[in-house]
């Protein structure tokens, strides 16, 4: 995804492939990176729920601008990490729902999705528990900070 090489329908299309361009979590604008994961009511509606709550400004929402959120956070570590865990877990679920309509034709609500993420995250911290048990501790912490059960 970094490196803009995932097989979107834009980048099918440019290499010559005959697709419909449209996404398919809104059927509404051609699929495209910045689309797929920020600019998609669906995918704006699971991103905006977790900036929101962790304080990342993002406005424009474009794949760009949310890099650039991430990378220049002021925050405590443990605040930055969550943030990026949170951004890598949100980009890998819109992916495999995205992946699930085409090739399954399977269909999540944002709020399930948005479950799903926070399920995610929050299995992650407690797999640190072994290692550092006081850093996994003060992360499941945070994260209830920003986001009450």
């Amino acid at each position: 995804m970094l490196l803009t090489r995932s097989p979107t329908r834009d980048r099918l299309l440019s290499w010559g492939l005959q697709t419909v361009p449209l996404y398919l979590l809104c059927n509404r604008e051609n699929e495209s990176r910045n689309h797929l994961f920020f600019s998609c009511s669906y995918s704006a509606s699971v991103w905006n729920h977790f900036s929101i709550g962790l304080g990342i400004n993002s406005p424009s929402a474009s794949w760009d601008d949310v890099g650039h959120s991430l990378l220049s956070q002021s925050g405590s570590r443990h605040h930055n990490y969550q943030s990026i865990v949170t951004w890598q877990a949100t980009i890998y679920d819109l992916w495999w729902e995205r992946n699930d309509r085409l090739h399954r034709g399977n269909h999540r609500s944002p709020d399930l999705t948005i479950k799903k993420i926070s399920s995610t995250i929050k299995n992650r911290i407690s797999a640190l528990r072994p290692e550092n048990y006081p850093l996994a501790s003060e992360l499941i912490q945070l994260w209830f900070s920003h986001f009450p059960a």
